[in-house]
């Protein structure tokens, strides 16, 4: 299996676990730090693109924007954690030699730009867009969740929010988080 497929994997996982350590109301709460969204929008958002990938890859072009915004997934953290598993699987079968399948990226439905690409590349993307969505998500279980704030500190939260977010996160959780983090873009296309 590649690093890339691994690394997919292991990062949708700690999602799944993350999450974890949250009720259903928790995780379908709307948080002012996220211009009103959830965790479950931030959770959604992430599955939706790896759907899309593949579902679309086979026919070598890929529009982001068919996405079906699937509300159960936003609400429900257990077909959240159904989701990532059908997604892992997926990826697991995919073949060496279907990674460098050629795609073709839609920029924006409106201008109906092209870019190419293949479907490594893609995962990478993917990866990368996964890890942005999973500090927020981490951000608004600590918010939701004081109490692992504390364990966080002592080096007992899963995942390294420290690390992911260069060490800015704002010793009141209750309070505002640095300035590194709040210039981050909180409004996504949901």
């Amino acid at each position: 299996m590649s690093v890339l497929i691994q690394s997919i994997k292991d990062t949708l996982s700690e999602r799944s676990q993350v999450i974890a350590m949250i009720n259903e109301d928790q995780y379908s709460q709307t948080l002012t730090i996220f211009s009103g969204s959830s965790i479950g929008m931030h959770a959604r958002h992430v599955v939706e693109f790896y759907q899309c990938l593949l579902l679309q890859y086979d026919h070598q072009s890929i529009d982001y924007e068919q996405r079906k915004r699937d509300l159960l997934l936003q609400s429900q953290p257990e077909y959240f954690n159904i989701a990532v598993q059908k997604i892992i699987s997926a990826i697991e079968n995919l073949r060496t030699n279907q990674l460098n399948t050629p795609l073709s990226i839609l920029t924006s439905s409106e201008k109906g730009e092209l870019i190419s690409n293949s479907l490594a590349r893609e995962l990478h993307y993917n990866l990368e867009h996964t890890i942005h969505h999973s500090a927020l998500i981490k951000i608004g279980v600590l918010i939701l969740n004081p109490a692992l704030n504390n364990q966080h500190r002592k080096g007992n939260f899963s995942g390294s929010l420290y690390s992911e977010m260069g060490g800015s996160l704002c010793s009141e959780m209750g309070g505002s988080l640095c300035s590194e983090i709040c210039i981050h873009v909180w409004r996504v296309n949901y």
